[in-house]
Protein backbone atom coordinates (compact mmCIF):
# COMPACT_ATOMS: atom_id res chain seq x y z
CA UNK A 1 0.00 0.00 0.00
CA UNK A 2 1.26 3.50 -0.80
CA UNK A 3 0.27 6.95 0.41
CA UNK A 4 1.06 10.21 -1.35
CA UNK A 5 1.32 13.23 0.91
CA UNK A 6 0.53 16.89 0.28
CA UNK A 7 4.15 17.68 1.18
CA UNK A 8 5.58 15.67 -1.75
CA UNK A 9 6.51 12.39 -0.08
CA UNK A 10 5.37 8.87 -0.91
CA UNK A 11 5.20 6.31 1.88
CA UNK A 12 5.19 2.62 0.97
CA UNK A 13 3.73 0.33 3.64
CA UNK A 14 3.38 -3.32 4.45
CA UNK A 15 -0.19 -3.44 5.84
CA UNK A 16 1.07 -5.43 8.84
CA UNK A 17 3.17 -2.50 10.08
CA UNK A 18 2.56 1.17 10.89
CA UNK A 19 6.15 2.05 9.92
CA UNK A 20 6.75 2.75 6.19
CA UNK A 21 9.07 0.37 4.31
CA UNK A 22 10.20 3.08 1.88
CA UNK A 23 9.89 6.88 1.96
CA UNK A 24 10.48 8.79 -1.29
CA UNK A 25 10.59 12.57 -1.64
CA UNK A 26 9.81 14.31 -4.93
CA UNK A 27 11.90 17.30 -3.75
CA UNK A 28 9.47 20.00 -4.98
CA UNK A 29 7.09 20.12 -2.01
CA UNK A 30 4.12 19.63 -4.35
CA UNK A 31 1.14 17.39 -3.51
CA UNK A 32 1.46 13.82 -4.86
CA UNK A 33 -1.55 13.23 -7.11
CA UNK A 34 -0.76 9.94 -8.87
CA UNK A 35 0.66 6.62 -7.69
CA UNK A 36 0.61 3.41 -9.75
CA UNK A 37 2.13 -0.02 -9.09
CA UNK A 38 3.79 -1.61 -12.13
CA UNK A 39 3.80 -5.30 -11.18
CA UNK A 40 5.82 -6.62 -14.13
CA UNK A 41 8.87 -4.49 -13.29
CA UNK A 42 8.23 -4.13 -9.52
CA UNK A 43 8.37 -0.35 -9.99
CA UNK A 44 6.17 2.41 -8.64
CA UNK A 45 5.19 5.39 -10.77
CA UNK A 46 4.49 8.55 -8.76
CA UNK A 47 3.75 12.11 -9.83
CA UNK A 48 3.21 15.61 -8.58
CA UNK A 49 2.61 18.67 -10.78
CA UNK A 50 6.31 19.00 -11.68
CA UNK A 51 7.82 15.51 -12.01
CA UNK A 52 7.00 11.84 -12.65
CA UNK A 53 9.30 9.40 -10.88
CA UNK A 54 9.62 5.68 -11.55
CA UNK A 55 11.36 3.80 -8.77
CA UNK A 56 11.90 0.31 -7.40
CA UNK A 57 9.26 -0.63 -4.83
CA UNK A 58 11.64 -2.92 -2.90
CA UNK A 59 14.67 -0.66 -2.55
CA UNK A 60 13.44 2.84 -3.45
CA UNK A 61 16.20 3.05 -6.07
CA UNK A 62 15.33 5.45 -8.92
CA UNK A 63 14.64 3.98 -12.38
CA UNK A 64 13.89 7.22 -14.24
CA UNK A 65 12.27 10.63 -13.88
CA UNK A 66 10.33 12.78 -16.34
CA UNK A 67 10.28 16.53 -15.77
CA UNK A 68 8.24 18.19 -18.54
CA UNK A 69 8.15 21.90 -19.24
CA UNK A 70 4.43 22.08 -18.39
CA UNK A 71 2.51 21.08 -15.25
CA UNK A 72 1.43 17.45 -14.86
CA UNK A 73 -2.25 16.87 -14.08
CA UNK A 74 -2.46 13.09 -14.33
CA UNK A 75 -0.33 10.02 -15.03
CA UNK A 76 -1.72 6.73 -16.25
CA UNK A 77 0.09 3.44 -16.89
CA UNK A 78 -0.75 1.74 -20.19
CA UNK A 79 -1.20 -2.05 -20.00
CA UNK A 80 1.79 -3.96 -18.63
CA UNK A 81 4.42 -1.77 -20.25
CA UNK A 82 6.12 1.24 -18.74
CA UNK A 83 4.45 3.42 -21.37
CA UNK A 84 2.77 6.35 -19.66
CA UNK A 85 0.15 8.89 -20.63
CA UNK A 86 0.76 12.35 -19.16
CA UNK A 87 -1.95 14.99 -19.04
CA UNK A 88 -0.24 18.38 -18.96
CA UNK A 89 -1.38 21.92 -18.27
CA UNK A 90 -0.40 24.42 -20.94
CA UNK A 91 -0.51 28.09 -20.08
CA UNK A 92 -0.95 30.31 -23.11
CA UNK A 93 -0.81 34.08 -23.19
CA UNK A 94 -2.58 35.64 -26.15
CA UNK A 95 -2.18 39.26 -27.17
CA UNK A 96 -4.87 40.52 -29.51
CA UNK A 97 -4.58 43.69 -31.49
CA UNK A 98 -7.81 45.13 -32.79
CA UNK A 99 -7.83 47.91 -35.37
CA UNK A 100 -10.93 50.06 -35.66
Amino acid sequence: MAAGLSTGQILLFDVRSAKPLVVKDHQFGEKIHSIAFHDASRNIISADTKIVKVWNRDTGAPFTAIEPEYGINQVQEINLTLALTLTLTLTLTLTLSVEC
